[in-house]
């Protein structure tokens, strides 16, 4: 979740354990690049009981891994009612960066050979 939404990613994640159909979901709040503004964000996220993090910038292969240690650090998979389907989601979209940067590659390539 990022902090710099409209709403806020520590409101959010105060709010989120309110209501049942949510309050299971773990949160992982993308932090500012910048360390200083990151350690504020930290203490404040910490005191809404937010206890993961990513720092920005991010790849989408970080994500994918910070969302299955997450995972199995909160509880097992299963106990998450939108957990798999999370993990699924981030999972479909490494592999489609993974198919876009291939499709460059060979685009690439070919404008290449045609130099």
């Amino acid at each position: 979740m990022d902090n710099s939404v409209p709403m806020g990613g520590i409101k959010t994640a105060r709010i989120l354990p309110l209501h049942d159909k949510f309050n299971a979901i773990p949160v992982v709040l993308a932090l500012p690049p910048n360390k200083d503004e990151a350690r504020g964000v930290i203490e404040e996220a910490q005191d809404a009981g937010v206890s993961h993090f990513l720092m920005k910038p991010f790849t989408l292969n970080s994500l994918q891994k910070r969302v299955e240690e997450v995972l199995a650090i909160d509880e097992p998979v299963e106990k998450h009612p939108y957990a798999k389907r999370l993990q699924k989601s981030v999972e479909e979209i490494v592999e489609n960066q993974k198919d876009i940067v291939s499709q460059c590659d060979s685009i690439l390539g070919a404008n290449s050979d045609e130099d």
